[in-house]
């Protein structure tokens, strides 16, 4: 049985260094076998929980700065490391409280690269969108990403 290690980064880590190639490179470096990857999000960069064991990817918090471009090239490098490893099948739980029109376009990357690589391995992917009620901006987008990827997708209200 290979044992869940834990790789866990700080995104004032992410923020230090230049390119998402040196951020990979450190981060499965650290590891050979499959692992948990987790980055403790601030004020403009999300929450992530990727348990590898699981297959369950949780996104949370807030998705704001222009330049999140190095925290997606993490986690789709991750995506890459978990299809080589894995044949779980993996579930997104997305509960984010604000997403720019940047991180949008990189959400709807993660979610088209992860699904594509999951059908060609034959590897069930699923999305659970979480809203607020009163929260039409999130309820909308996640109604536009379902119309856009080819997945099972469930929009969750939320209560406050």
């Amino acid at each position: 049985m290979k044992e869940n290690r834990l790789v866990k980064y700080e995104s004032r880590e992410l923020e230090k260094v230049g390119n998402s190639i040196a951020i990979t490179s450190k981060l499965l470096a650290k590891n050979n076998d499959l692992s948990t990857l987790i980055i403790n999000g601030i004020s403009y960069i999300p929450n992530l929980n990727f348990n590898a064991l699981t297959g369950v990817l949780r996104l949370t918090g807030r998705s704001i700065r222009e330049d999140t471009g190095i925290f997606y090239s993490v986690v789709l490098d991750w995506i890459d490391k978990y299809f080589t490893n894995s044949q779980n099948n993996i579930k997104f739980k997305f509960q984010l409280d604000y997403i720019n029109g940047y991180s949008e376009m990189k959400i709807l990357k993660l979610l088209r690269y992860t699904i594509k690589k999951a059908n060609d391995k034959g590897i069930k992917c699923s999305i659970d969108w979480y809203y607020k009620r009163n929260d039409e901006d999130i309820l909308e987008l996640g109604e536009i990403y379902k119309e856009l990827v080819d997945a099972p997708f469930n929009l969750i209200q939320q209560n406050e």
